[in-house]
């Protein structure tokens, strides 16, 4: 994927970075503004996060449905934002031609906000209900504890995070502390643009002149080339005055945690974190996980970012393990320490090799995510590895377990209540020998590599049961997923996972991509190479590592997940069905006829696979509730098409963009429903639908439900009003990833030969039709819930 870029200073001080990048999927925009929680008043916790929320009720050219959050959403994009200690992200993605307006609504609302006492009272209880999402959080209550013994600045340890308390009560005090805000820390010189899209920078440098003029910036022009970016003012280095180990009690899988607080005076360090990250999940044989597996430390590892400016870098190294009690301090840090020492000792080579793993994992994130990587300073583009592992050496960290158990004392850390106690003690017991790490790539075979049996070049004896792709060109492939109507539970596809994730680290230090993950709702085992060589071996090896799913020991962990994705995660398998020996379709993509028989070969004789496929039955229109008497109330209300016709899902997609933006103004701006509000086509199971996802603290489930039933009849005049040509918005474009491409063949081939469509024309009458039979089904909805 080829990239150029070019630099700009707008007449009024704005930084401006613009990328043009090939065949990236959608144009993606962040501006970061270098000011966060740690720049607000005491007088006002919570108030950088508050307006961020504001800014998105839109700036005084683009008002109502015209500003970004709705109009994006209109347009089949994504938008978000996040408020940082010494930064603020706003970020969105929409189709290459939509660039100009959105970035003329992003600028109008970051530069000219309203802050409406009207919209000041919305936002402050979706921030409240936010921290009581955040007070069940693990992760947030892993920072909160550590930053609990950090001496200074006190900024770390104050209360951050906002809610009705903090922020309610004087209502023009509170407006005049954001427009001081705002005028103090918006202002151009404090903001920077990073637009990347698959443009050249003379279309780019276009799109940005014209969105200025829709924003009535004109005046900022002309672009004024320089060869750097602006760097802010440092941040002072956070100082630990407390490094004893501590234990977090909080149910869930077990989590050991190290803390490093860094001084990174040009954000040096910082680059070099997605390089670390590319390392520490590397499960192959002799990697730092796969140690870590065989002494009972973890079961994975990541590299996280918890807090960065120019100036420091806060970091976090943590392992996830099943739940149980804690390690004696000391163990985890014992061998991290070994591992980094290896890690200054790699060769250029394998520097180079991590290098582009890394870089891999980058490209695979959406567009969105990708431009708020680089406005974060972790694109990872040039990093060096050997300093911030001799800084991470040089460096005593706090370490810090979790464990789900009721003892411990109760503390106050940044206004969350954390139980905690003190770490067992260092173990008398002499520690293991360090084991000498393998890093890639390797010119002899690793010893602690799986031998595997001899292969057979023999087919298979009944006939190939895969499918073959159709797609020409030298790389070769697989896909495996369950068959039509069936999934897996949550159990099977964690130990799926965890045992092939040896393979799937294999598979990439082969120059290819592996993964086990959900697409669309639908358990997937995906690799991809760029040459047949080692698809024959590494098949083997797939085989070799495949876990008998009938005696999965894993336990799914939905203890301490955003209790929305619990849903999420659970609702396929309330649409299909799931068995302990489950049945598996494949395709299989290679020129070579041998070698596709020899892949069949093996995939058949380990996995139970099927090419016939069943016609998926209607679904009945159940209702489940998960009882729950504490915390949030969550609900999925899905309406499933009863056609996989190309053109009904087409108008679905269609639908689904009118119905966001309706449904998000209606209970999140107007009612005040939740801070979860999405209603958006979707796909879970191979059904595709229409689905609603609520979660609130205040409103019960049945509320939210009926709300979800009366939205179809509300908008109703709304979609029979349209036109020809009234506001259709053509869909993003579909991914060009190879194995997207393959997935969809092997969608169409299960389906029976349909090909799903993305760019069929639908016509506002095929609308109105879907919408009325759409409103029609709200009595056979697929609903599952959790809460009161």
């Amino acid at each position: 994927m080829s990239e150029s870029s070019s630099l700009y200073y707008l007449s009024n001080g704005m930084a401006v970075q613009l990328q043009s990048v090939a065949d990236l999927s959608a144009s993606a925009v962040c501006l970061r503004v270098d000011a966060g929680s740690h720049h607000e008043p005491a007088r006002w916790p919570g108030l950088a996060h508050l307006l961020e929320h504001l800014l998105f009720q839109g700036g005084m050219r683009f008002p109502g449905a015209q500003r970004l959050m709705p109009w994006v959403a209109a347009r089949h994009g994504r938008v978000n934002a996040t408020t940082e200690a010494c930064r603020t992200l706003y970020y969105f993605d929409v189709r290459s031609d939509e660039l100009s307006a959105g970035l003329a609504r992003l600028l109008d609302m970051a530069l000219s906000p309203e802050f409406s006492a009207d919209a000041i009272r919305r936002e402050i209880p979706v921030i409240d209900a936010e921290y009581g999402m955040l007070s069940r959080h693990t992760p947030t209550l892993i920072n909160a504890l550590l930053a609990t013994g950090i001496g200074q600045p006190p900024a770390f340890r104050r209360f951050v995070a906002g809610n009705r308390q903090s922020l309610d009560g004087d209502l023009p005090a509170l407006r005049q502390a954001l427009l001081t805000f705002h005028q103090q820390y918006y202002s151009p010189g404090n903001l920077c643009l990073i637009i990347r899209a698959p443009l050249s920078l003379t279309d780019l440098s276009a799109a940005l002149t014209e969105a200025l003029s829709q924003a009535g910036l004109s005046g900022l022009l002309p672009l004024n080339a320089c060869r750097t970016l602006p760097f802010p003012a440092r941040a002072p280095v956070p100082v630990n005055e407390r490094q004893i180990p501590v234990v977090l009690h909080v149910a869930g899988e077990g989590q050991h945690c190290l803390s490093y607080l860094l001084a990174d005076p040009q954000s040096r360090l910082l680059a070099a974190v997605p390089l670390l990250q590319a390392l520490l999940s590397d499960a192959a044989p002799g990697s730092f996980i796969d140690a870590g597996r065989r002494l009972g430390l973890c079961h994975h590892s990541a590299a996280e970012v918890v807090s960065a400016a120019p100036g420091y870098l806060w970091l976090l190294i943590r392992l996830t393990r099943p739940a149980g009690p804690p390690h004696p301090a000391g163990d985890l840090n014992r061998l991290f320490r070994h591992w980094l020492a290896q890690v200054c000792c790699l060769s250029p080579q394998q520097q180079a090799h991590y290098v582009r793993l890394a870089r891999q994992d980058f490209l695979r994130l959406s567009p969105m995510e990708q431009v708020r990587k680089v406005a974060s300073g972790e694109a990872g583009d040039t990093a060096d590895i050997t300093a911030l592992a001799e800084a991470l050496l040089s460096t005593s960290p706090c370490e810090l377990q979790t464990e789900p158990s009721e003892g411990g004392q109760v503390t106050t850390a940044r206004g969350f209540l954390c139980r905690w106690s003190p770490a067992p003690e260092i173990s008398d017991v002499s520690p293991e020998p360090a084991p000498d790490f393998v890093f890639y790539p390797q010119t002899v075979r690793p010893a602690q590599a799986r031998s595997l049996p001899e292969a057979s070049l023999q087919g298979p004896a009944d006939g190939p049961l895969c499918y073959r792709s159709e797609i020409p060109g030298a790389e070769a492939g697989i896909i495996l997923r369950p068959v039509r109507g069936m999934t897996l539970t949550g159990a099977q596809l964690s130990q799926l996972r965890y045992r092939l994730h040896p393979w799937i680290s294999r598979v990439r230090h082969a120059g290819g991509e592996a993964s086990v993950a959900l697409y669309q709702g639908v358990p997937q085992v995906r690799m991809m190479l760029p040459a047949a060589g080692e698809a024959a071996e590494l098949i083997r090896l797939l085989c070799s590592l495949w876990p008998d799913l009938s005696a999965s020991v894993m336990a799914e962990d939905t203890t301490q997940e955003i209790l929305i994705r619990r849903l999420l995660a659970e609702f396929p398998q309330r649409l299909a069905v799931t068995q302990p020996t489950p049945v598996w379709s494949c395709i299989v993509r290679c020129q070579d006829d041998a070698l596709f028989s020899l892949i069949s070969h093996f995939l058949q004789q380990t996995l139970l696979l099927q090419q016939e496929q069943s016609i998926l039955p209607p679904l009945k229109g159940e209702a489940h509730h998960l009882p729950e008497r504490d915390g949030d109330n969550a609900l999925l209300f899905f309406l499933p098409l009863d056609s996989e016709l190309p053109a009904e899902l087409a108008a679905a997609r269609q639908l689904g963009a009118i119905y966001q933006p309706a449904f998000y103004q209606w209970l999140r701006e107007e009612l005040s429903a939740g801070y979860v509000v999405s209603c958006r086509f979707e796909s879970f199971a191979d059904r595709q639908g229409i689905l609603c996802a609520l979660q609130s603290p205040r409103y019960d489930c049945a509320q939210l439900a009926a709300w979800c039933r009366q939205f179809f009849g509300r908008v109703r005049e709304q979609i029979m009003q349209m036109t020809e040509g009234g506001g259709l918005r053509a869909e993003a474009p579909a991914s060009v990833l190879p194995a997207d491409a393959m997935a969809s063949e092997l969608q169409s081939q299960m389906a029976g030969g349909h090909r799903p469509a993305l760019h069929d024309r639908v016509s506002v009458r095929q609308l109105q039709q879907l919408h009325q039979w759409l409103e029609d089904a709200v009595a056979r909805a697929e609903i599952l819930s959790c809460g009161r």
